[in-house]
């Protein structure tokens, strides 16, 4: 027997393992790979659900750099990473380094700032906008900065709707980073 004859024990668990691991591969290619794919190329298209699509090119990626929206997007979500990684990795160092040294309680702090990173990423998020709504919030910020909450309605104050989802990043990122 070669080097290079594979054993009917070893061809079974190859087959097996192929068929174990099929789930993962079929929802990757339906959820994951599919969508992507279709995604990309629909950019290239004038898409619209009722009719075929109809080929482009880079015209909608031309009209996206000239789009205001799109910069003001860009420049946001650049904004959030800067601010939002090293803030998460500090706080997470800060907490790992002060549950060092605490002797008492050890298990139920670490309990409390995991809990976050458990929770639902949306219901963290609708919690803190709750809390921040320039309205009606239990933090109104609004009132405490001494502006009028009469002009705005629900979460409609874009400089505090901010606030709500980066708080509930660095709440229930810190969890996950201190584990």
């Amino acid at each position: 027997m070669n080097s290079r004859s594979v054993s009917r024990r070893e061809a079974k668990a190859n087959r097996d393992g192929f068929l174990f691991s099929l789930p993962w591969l079929i929802g990757f290619l339906l959820f994951s790979l599919y969508p992507i794919v279709m995604s990309a190329y629909y950019s290239f298209t004038d898409f619209s659900a009722i009719k075929d699509p109809v080929w482009v090119g880079l015209k909608n990626y031309q009209d996206l750099l000239k789009d205001k929206l799109f910069w003001q997007s860009l420049q946001n979500t650049i904004l959030y990473v800067v601010i939002s990684v090293p803030v998460t990795i500090l706080v997470s160092l800060l907490l790992a380094a002060l549950l060092k040294v605490v002797r008492v309680g050890k298990a139920f702090f670490r309990s409390v700032f995991f809990l976050p990173s458990i929770f639902p990423v949306v219901a963290s998020t609708m919690i803190w906008l709750l809390i921040l709504d320039s309205i009606s919030g239990y933090l109104n910020l609004r009132k405490l900065a001494g502006k009028s909450c009469m002009d705005q309605t629900g979460a409609g104050d874009h400089d505090l709707l901010g606030s709500g989802i980066d708080s509930s990043d660095l709440t229930g990122g810190n969890g996950g980073c201190l584990t």
